[in-house]
């Protein structure tokens, strides 16, 4: 599992939203939500990251806690 998907499981959680939810509010599809948070697909275009984000965008700590997470998971390869 990535520390994106992690970090993104724990947000959702904090907002008592589900994967259909996210998927409503991205635009991504919730299958490829789905294995983005299973840790079955860790690529990351940037486009969707930055749809993912704007579902945050009313929580700057939210939006920082995924960046760092997303960067961490660029250092770790």
């Amino acid at each position: 599992m990535s520390y994106f998907s992690i970090a993104l499981q724990r947000r959702l959680e904090r907002r008592s939203m589900n994967q259909s939810d996210l998927s409503r509010q991205s635009g991504i599809s919730r299958s490829y939500i789905s294995r983005l948070l299973s840790g079955e697909f860790s690529e990351l275009s940037d486009a969707n990251f930055t749809s993912l984000l704007k579902v945050f965008a009313a929580d700057p700590q939210a939006q920082a806690d995924l960046v760092a997470a997303r960067c961490m998971d660029v250092k770790a390869g």
